[in-house]
C-alpha cells in the first residue's frame, strides 16, 4: 500500500538560468511541474534564492494543506465504496 501525500510532495522543481538576465537582476526562475497545477514562479539573483523560496513554499504547502487534503481523499473513497454498495444492493 502506498502512502498518500500532497501532491506537491512528488512535484518536481524545475529551475531556469535566463540567457540575458543583464539589468534585470534576476537570473533564476523556478517552477513546479506540471506547470498547469502549480502556477507559480519563484525568482531571484542565485540559484540557491530560487531554490530555498521553492522549497520553503512546498513546506509551507504541505504543512498547512496535507491533513485536509488527506481527509478529503479519505471521502472520496468513503463516497465510492457507497456508492458500490447501492449499486450492489439495487441490482
Amino acid at each position: 500500500m502506498t502512502t498518500k501525500r500532497h501532491p506537491i510532495a512528488d512535484a518536481n522543481l524545475h529551475v531556469f538560468k535566463r540567457l540575458e538576465a543583464d539589468g534585470i537582476g534576476l537570473e533564476y526562475v523556478a517552477r513546479f511541474y506540471p506547470y498547469k497545477t502549480w502556477v507559480i514562479l519563484f525568482q531571484g539573483n542565485s540559484l540557491d534564492d530560487v531554490t530555498t523560496n521553492a522549497e520553503k513554499f512546498r513546506a509551507k504547502v504541505i504543512a498547512d494543506n496535507e491533513s485536509a487534503y488527506l481527509a478529503n481523499e479519505a471521502r472520496k473513497v468513503e463516497r465510492a465504496e457507497q456508492r458500490k454498495k447501492k449499486a450492489e444492493a439495487s441490482q
